[in-house]
């Protein structure tokens, strides 16, 4: 048929060359199909060999890849990830792994950036006896130049490289009758440095060791806990040296079934060396409560002090009340 009628019972005329010339155009076109940029996937394995727990992951995620439930997740980038946790009963257990990620897979920059970690971690523990712990971290990064697009003008060669190691030393003293402490020492060294264009960005080291003693009473729902730290931090490129002191005390009180915990907290940081000479101090007073399963209502008032030995005009006083309400579903 050249014609057909519309709905008011008029004839129209058909063009049948062109319902054929887009029929045929029809036929031609395949179905869409999502390119690499626009998927992600990933793939690992999980088992259990001999005591070691074994975890080897692969992912790739897409430059144009979207999806609410993995906004966090970085795009245009390939992820590999191994870890084995050994352990023996609950006496011993190491840990070790290694991740590497390298973005930039679809070649659309002009640089592409190469993260690796690597990661040790040892724990000891053994009733009855102090427990140990120690661990090594390594973290090192750099980009290099696109030769699909090799703009030197815009490029800039960067190294970053980060290294910490930790050890640790704690015990359970049950041998106090009416109040059972867990004792904590611990120590941990780092150094991290980046060059940019062969020129040093920073150089840093530092040091901290922190104490902390936790007493649960027997007698009486309380609870104690005090924390001492002290950091050094080292600015090898400006020869700057900064020191902090902190200290944490906090006691708290459980009445009605541990529903109702009324607490104090006090905190103080000290700041010396190649800066001014500072101190904070914080007091809180404050009570949480457990009302509903799964439903924690707090409130509290904080009163902070600011001084500086070096300028006094800049001191000052703060007064803070605080209303929370946290619901877990």
């Amino acid at each position: 048929a050249e014609e057909i009628e519309d709905y008011t019972g008029q004839s129209i005329p058909i063009n049948i060359d062109f319902i054929s010339e887009l029929f045929m155009l029809n036929k031609n076109i395949e179905p869409l199909m999502p390119s690499q940029e626009q998927t992600a996937w990933r793939a690992y394995y999980r088992g259990l060999v001999f005591n070691n727990l074994i975890n080897v992951s692969y992912s790739e995620i897409g430059s144009a890849f979207r999806a609410l439930s993995t906004s966090y997740q970085q795009n245009d980038t390939r992820s590999v990830a191994v870890t084995d946790q050994f352990y023996i009963k609950q006496y011993v257990m190491a840990t070790l792994g290694y991740s590497r990620t390298h973005d930039n897979l679809s070649g659309h920059r002009n640089e592409t950036n190469t993260y690796n970690s690597a990661f040790a971690q040892l724990m000891l523990r053994i009733p009855d006896y102090p427990y140990l712990r120690f661990g090594y971290n390594n973290n090192w990064g750099a980009n290099e130049l696109n030769p699909g697009i090799n703009d030197t003008a815009i490029f800039n060669p960067t190294e970053r490289n980060s290294q910490s190691i930790s050890a640790g030393i704690g015990y359970n003293i049950t041998q106090i009758p009416f109040a059972p402490a867990q004792i904590d020492l611990s120590w941990r060294g780092s150094a991290d440095d980046g060059i940019i264009n062969n020129n040093p960005m920073y150089d840093n080291q530092t040091q901290t060791i922190n104490v902390s003693v936790i007493n649960r009473f027997t007698q009486i729902p309380l609870r104690t806990q005090i924390g001492v730290t002290t950091n050094s931090n080292e600015l090898k490129l400006t020869s700057e040296k900064k020191d902090n002191f902190n200290l944490f005390l906090r006691g708290e009180y459980a009445l009605w079934d541990s529903r109702v915990k009324p607490y104090m907290e006090y905190r103080t940081t000290s700041l010396s060396g190649d800066q001014d000479a500072q101190s904070h101090a914080h007091y809180t007073l404050g009570v949480e409560t457990f009302p509903l399963r799964d439903m924690i209502v707090s409130t509290n008032v904080g009163w902070k002090t600011y001084a500086n030995d070096d300028q006094q005009a800049v001191d000052y006083n703060s007064f803070t009340w605080r209303f929370m309400l946290n619901q877990r579903f």
